[in-house]
């Protein structure tokens, strides 16, 4: 690896070279930017989660809680994952007040992700919360989940590189 960069160091031009570590640059800031904001979002869903559970005296509630966190970081799967059919479970074994109560945990944490995952991705960010949504959207339409969870990065490191080669970042 070193002989390498070594040898890439030799055979680009300088302002190729400098181009590349301002690219690398945006790329880890971007990419912890949006790490720090998913890590926000998974600890508001835990602690939505555990207080759910604790209301409802729900026995492993910290473990629960925790592990459908986890399900919840991964980009396809969500809460609801979990939730849904466990509240379908109860229900069809006669325990209604409890699916209910499962159901209105999920759209809970539905609902709040939904409502601050642009405003953190943006406030880490330093964009406009309409710029990550609009990302969010566009990523969803053009590729499907994977683009919902890419583009506001793309959208993240395109402002980032923006910045640092004196350009202005969208506002």
């Amino acid at each position: 690896y070193p002989a390498l960069r070594a040898a890439l160091r030799r055979s680009m031009p300088p302002n190729a070279m400098q181009m590349l570590r301002r690219f690398r640059s945006g790329v880890s800031r971007s990419l912890a930017r949006w790490l720090r904001a998913q890590l926000a979002l998974s600890f508001i869903t835990f602690l939505e989660l555990l207080t759910g559970f604790l209301l409802m005296r729900q026995r492993y509630a910290l473990l629960l809680a925790l592990l459908i966190t986890l399900l919840d970081a991964l980009p396809v799967f969500g809460t609801g994952t979990a939730l849904v059919p466990w509240a379908v479970f109860t229900l069809l074994f006669g325990f209604p007040p409890k699916a209910i109560v499962l159901l209105a945990l999920y759209l809970c944490t539905l609902i709040t992700r939904n409502v601050l995952e642009p405003k953190l991705l943006s406030a880490q960010a330093g964009l406009p919360p309409v710029a990550s949504l609009f990302a969010m959207y566009i990523g969803f339409c053009s590729f499907g989940i994977a683009g919902m969870v890419l583009f506001p990065f793309f959208l993240l490191l395109a402002a980032q590189i923006l910045r640092q080669s004196g350009g202005e970042a969208p506002a």
